[in-house]
Order: C-alpha cells, then sequence, then structure tokens
C-alpha cells in the first residue's frame, strides 16, 4: 500500500467530529489570504497540517490529486 492510499485509508476511519475538524482545517489553509502563496509555500503548510508527509509523499499526493481531479488551482495572478 503506497502512502496515499494509507493516508486515505487513515481519513476513512475517522469519526464525524474529527473528519469535520480535519476538513475545516484544509478550508482554513485555503483562505483567501493565502491564495497568492508559493508552491513551496503550500506544500510547507500542508506538511505542517499532516506533520507526516516528506516531499516525496507531498508530490506523490498532488500527482495523485491532479489525475483524479485534473487540476490542481494555482493562485490568480
Amino acid at each position: 500500500m503506497t502512502r496515499v492510499e494509507t493516508i486515505i485509508e487513515q481519513l476513512k476511519s475517522l469519526g464525524p467530529e474529527e473528519f469535520a475538524d480535519f476538513t475545516s482545517q484544509l478550508r482554513q489553509a485555503q483562505a483567501p489570504e493565502q491564495s497568492n502563496l508559493t508552491r513551496e509555500e503550500r506544500q510547507a503548510r500542508l506538511k505542517e497540517l499532516a506533520g507526516s508527509l516528506t516531499d516525496e509523499e507531498a508530490e506523490a499526493m498532488l500527482a495523485v490529486i491532479e489525475r483524479e481531479f485534473e487540476q490542481v488551482d494555482e493562485p490568480a495572478q
């Protein structure tokens, strides 16, 4: 099982309140005042939130998101 698959399984095991807290943290990470962050800054914040992703794992997760959802929104210029 890949690290991304492990993370997905861990997310599935969260209770409703834990999942709500997690998604709230994700929404806060996407706040408008953060929309002009560089890719490296966004990755650093994601690492702070997750606490266990290496740079390679973060890149793998981005690749899955891009493959499955066909895009990763970039900040408006």
